[in-house]
């Protein structure tokens, strides 16, 4: 079972604007250099460990730094769940409604969706938030999907996903037509051609593939005049959802908590604030690398490395709680090693 709440419902969330946000973006915490030298001390004990963990070890690392203690702790891991519904689906981007963005979140509150299973076997809170799916983004083909009011709110309340006893933030997303919004964003953060986020254009197409190529340069040509900076990118061009992970990416950085994202959705998430300042998410690890080519593109952008690849298509967090236990495993690993020398 899940938690959840929905942001039509929420009396928390004062009004905010964009520049209280990015004022609020200009004195973050640092990572905890003294953790780094802690690691370092103990991870010399004994010559023939030292990077013999390979990947295991730059986790240790980096929940060290971002904890604030070593050995660092995965005893009360919260993962996340924003859900979104998207105007632009009216072009005729997905064979789904915008209706199935309830029912996955209804089989999610019953139980009975994997992330479910998965929080139990990580031993996870599991919160899923619900962004008023009664009232989707507007189209972005014709104009922004979001006013500033509506995004700054979404980014607001993110921010309420993160609490004090928590010791890693895994965050995911749901929504019918997320992907096409987070692919719109990353064309114009990346400065990308929109074709290259579609993989060959020689290779035959869905009628689906088709439309959501169109209503990305039209989105993009209708909002040209606003996407100035990334936070306009984001109201135009993105999602409740996409806005409510930024704004719990921003919140975990003030409490200097670890992050783990799921995976294209919230990655470009993770890449507005890259934007306004590449620092903001060094709090952050990618869980998995999705199958769709644009991750891969927004990753080498980010300078991060997936923890897996598994293939793995769908969100709602499904990638990021298998990892939960991989970074588990890596904390298991060291603690053997420091603790016998």
């Amino acid at each position: 079972m899940a938690e959840v709440s929905n942001l039509s419902n929420s009396k928390n969330t004062s009004s905010i604007n964009f520049a209280e946000i990015l004022k609020l973006l200009d004195d973050l915490p640092k990572a905890d250099m003294e953790s780094t030298k802690t690691t370092q001390k103990h991870e010399s004990k004994k010559a023939e460990f030292v990077g013999s963990l390979g990947r295991l070890d730059e986790i240790i690392s980096w929940l060290s730094i971002w904890q604030g203690k070593y050995p660092p702790t995965i005893d009360h891991p919260r993962i996340c769940i924003f859900a979104g519904n998207h105007g632009v689906t009216d072009q005729g981007i997905t064979q789904y409604s915008s209706n199935m963005t309830a029912k996955m979140v209804q089989d999610c509150i019953s139980g009975g969706s994997p992330v479910n299973q998965l929080a139990v076997l990580a031993d996870a809170d599991l919160r899923v938030y619900e962004m008023a799916l009664e009232q989707p983004t507007q189209d972005f083909t014709q104009g922004p999907a979001m006013t500033e009011e509506e995004c700054a709110r979404a980014i607001a309340y993110g921010m309420l996903a993160v609490e004090d006893n928590i010791d890693l933030l895994v965050l995911g997303e749901m929504g019918v037509g997320n992907e096409t919004s987070a692919s719109a964003m990353c064309c114009v953060l990346l400065s990308e051609n929109i074709e290259d986020w579609f993989g060959n254009k020689k290779q035959e197409k869905s009628t689906n593939s088709v439309n959501t190529l169109e209503a990305i340069r039209a989105g993009i040509e209708v909002n040209k005049p606003l996407i100035r900076d990334p936070l306009n990118v984001l109201r135009c061009l993105g999602g409740q959802e996409i806005a409510a992970e930024v704004g719990a990416i921003i919140a975990a950085r003030i409490a200097r908590m670890p992050v783990l994202l799921d995976g294209f959705v919230s990655t470009a998430a993770a890449l507005v604030l890259h934007r306004i300042n590449p620092e903001l998410i060094l709090h952050c690890c990618i869980s998995h690398l999705s199958p769709i080519p644009p991750h891969s593109i927004v990753l080498n952008a980010l300078g991060k490395r997936p923890l897996l690849e598994l293939g793995i298509s769908m969100g709602g967090a499904v990638g990021a709680s298998v990892a939960i236990n991989l970074i588990r495993a890596s904390i298991a690993c060291r603690t053997i090693v420091t603790d016998n020398n």
